[in-house]
Protein backbone atom coordinates (compact mmCIF):
# COMPACT_ATOMS: atom_id res chain seq x y z
CA UNK A 1 0.00 0.00 0.00
CA UNK A 2 2.79 2.42 0.97
CA UNK A 3 4.80 1.62 -2.15
CA UNK A 4 1.76 2.04 -4.39
CA UNK A 5 1.00 5.43 -2.83
CA UNK A 6 4.67 6.44 -3.05
CA UNK A 7 4.83 5.41 -6.73
CA UNK A 8 1.61 7.25 -7.51
CA UNK A 9 2.87 10.38 -5.74
CA UNK A 10 6.26 10.18 -7.47
CA UNK A 11 4.66 9.58 -10.89
CA UNK A 12 2.27 12.49 -10.39
CA UNK A 13 5.08 14.85 -9.40
CA UNK A 14 7.25 13.68 -12.30
CA UNK A 15 4.37 14.20 -14.75
CA UNK A 16 3.70 17.71 -13.39
CA UNK A 17 7.39 18.64 -13.58
CA UNK A 18 7.70 17.43 -17.14
CA UNK A 19 4.55 19.23 -18.23
CA UNK A 20 5.46 22.52 -16.55
CA UNK A 21 7.91 23.77 -19.15
CA UNK A 22 7.93 27.44 -20.10
CA UNK A 23 5.34 28.20 -22.70
CA UNK A 24 5.42 31.12 -25.02
CA UNK A 25 2.62 33.07 -26.66
CA UNK A 26 2.43 33.37 -30.37
CA UNK A 27 5.71 34.61 -31.79
CA UNK A 28 5.84 38.13 -33.21
CA UNK A 29 5.74 38.40 -36.95
CA UNK A 30 9.18 38.55 -38.52
CA UNK A 31 8.48 40.89 -41.39
CA UNK A 32 11.12 41.69 -44.01
CA UNK A 33 12.44 45.27 -44.03
CA UNK A 34 10.45 46.20 -47.15
CA UNK A 35 7.16 45.15 -45.52
CA UNK A 36 8.00 47.00 -42.30
CA UNK A 37 8.63 50.19 -44.26
CA UNK A 38 5.46 49.70 -46.31
CA UNK A 39 3.33 49.30 -43.15
CA UNK A 40 4.91 52.27 -41.32
CA UNK A 41 3.46 55.77 -41.10
CA UNK A 42 6.93 57.24 -40.70
CA UNK A 43 10.49 55.94 -40.97
CA UNK A 44 13.10 58.33 -39.64
CA UNK A 45 16.41 58.71 -37.89
CA UNK A 46 15.58 60.39 -34.60
CA UNK A 47 17.45 61.65 -31.53
CA UNK A 48 15.86 61.52 -28.05
CA UNK A 49 15.81 64.98 -26.45
CA UNK A 50 13.72 64.75 -23.30
CA UNK A 51 11.82 62.26 -21.11
CA UNK A 52 8.80 63.63 -19.22
CA UNK A 53 6.58 61.62 -16.84
CA UNK A 54 2.90 61.71 -17.72
CA UNK A 55 -0.37 60.63 -16.08
CA UNK A 56 -1.55 58.29 -18.88
CA UNK A 57 -2.72 54.84 -17.81
CA UNK A 58 -1.60 51.56 -19.34
CA UNK A 59 -4.45 50.22 -21.49
CA UNK A 60 -2.87 46.93 -22.55
CA UNK A 61 -3.26 43.57 -20.88
CA UNK A 62 -1.69 43.98 -17.42
CA UNK A 63 -1.10 40.28 -16.56
CA UNK A 64 -2.67 40.67 -13.13
CA UNK A 65 -0.91 43.92 -12.24
CA UNK A 66 -2.87 47.01 -11.23
CA UNK A 67 -2.64 50.11 -13.42
CA UNK A 68 -0.57 51.75 -10.64
CA UNK A 69 2.23 49.27 -11.38
CA UNK A 70 3.00 51.03 -14.68
CA UNK A 71 4.52 54.46 -15.26
CA UNK A 72 4.01 56.46 -18.44
CA UNK A 73 6.70 58.56 -20.11
CA UNK A 74 6.56 60.94 -23.05
CA UNK A 75 9.86 61.07 -24.93
CA UNK A 76 10.40 63.97 -27.29
CA UNK A 77 12.61 63.31 -30.32
CA UNK A 78 14.31 65.56 -32.85
CA UNK A 79 13.85 64.20 -36.37
CA UNK A 80 17.25 64.13 -38.06
CA UNK A 81 16.29 62.50 -41.36
CA UNK A 82 12.92 61.34 -42.71
CA UNK A 83 13.17 58.27 -44.92
CA UNK A 84 9.41 57.88 -45.43
CA UNK A 85 6.42 59.84 -44.21
CA UNK A 86 2.71 59.91 -44.93
CA UNK A 87 1.87 63.56 -45.24
CA UNK A 88 4.09 66.36 -43.96
CA UNK A 89 7.46 65.48 -42.40
CA UNK A 90 7.60 66.52 -38.72
CA UNK A 91 10.60 68.27 -37.14
CA UNK A 92 9.86 66.65 -33.75
CA UNK A 93 8.04 63.51 -32.57
CA UNK A 94 6.68 62.55 -29.16
CA UNK A 95 6.36 58.88 -28.20
CA UNK A 96 4.25 57.70 -25.25
CA UNK A 97 5.70 54.53 -23.72
CA UNK A 98 5.36 52.62 -20.45
CA UNK A 99 7.53 50.83 -17.94
CA UNK A 100 7.14 49.18 -14.55
CA UNK A 101 7.12 51.44 -11.50
CA UNK A 102 10.00 51.05 -9.07
CA UNK A 103 7.85 49.42 -6.37
CA UNK A 104 6.93 46.39 -8.53
CA UNK A 105 8.84 43.10 -8.41
CA UNK A 106 8.84 41.63 -11.92
CA UNK A 107 9.97 38.06 -12.44
CA UNK A 108 8.92 37.41 -16.01
CA UNK A 109 7.29 40.55 -17.29
CA UNK A 110 6.96 42.49 -20.49
CA UNK A 111 9.93 44.11 -22.19
CA UNK A 112 9.21 47.82 -22.29
CA UNK A 113 11.32 50.19 -24.39
CA UNK A 114 13.42 52.91 -22.73
CA UNK A 115 15.02 55.87 -24.45
CA UNK A 116 18.14 57.26 -22.83
CA UNK A 117 18.98 60.93 -23.19
CA UNK A 118 22.63 61.72 -23.45
CA UNK A 119 25.68 62.38 -25.56
CA UNK A 120 26.37 60.42 -28.70
CA UNK A 121 29.55 59.17 -30.25
CA UNK A 122 29.19 58.14 -33.88
CA UNK A 123 31.13 55.59 -35.90
CA UNK A 124 31.07 55.09 -39.62
CA UNK A 125 33.49 52.64 -41.16
CA UNK A 126 34.91 52.98 -44.62
CA UNK A 127 36.34 49.97 -46.47
CA UNK A 128 38.51 49.76 -49.56
CA UNK A 129 39.20 46.37 -51.10
CA UNK A 130 37.70 44.73 -48.01
CA UNK A 131 40.08 46.51 -45.60
CA UNK A 132 39.02 49.23 -43.16
CA UNK A 133 40.42 52.63 -44.12
CA UNK A 134 38.62 54.82 -41.54
CA UNK A 135 35.70 55.04 -39.19
CA UNK A 136 33.58 56.86 -36.62
CA UNK A 137 31.70 55.18 -33.69
CA UNK A 138 28.15 55.86 -32.45
CA UNK A 139 27.52 55.05 -28.78
CA UNK A 140 24.79 56.57 -26.61
CA UNK A 141 25.75 57.12 -22.99
CA UNK A 142 22.81 56.76 -20.54
CA UNK A 143 22.36 59.68 -18.14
Amino acid sequence: MKTTLARLTFSTHLFICLCCVPSYGRPPAALPYDELVAESDIVAIIEPLENQPTKDTFLGYSYGHSTNDFVATNTRFKVQVVLKARGESPKELTVLHFGYSTNVLILDGACFVRFFIGPFRYEERAFKDGKPVGGVTMVQQPT
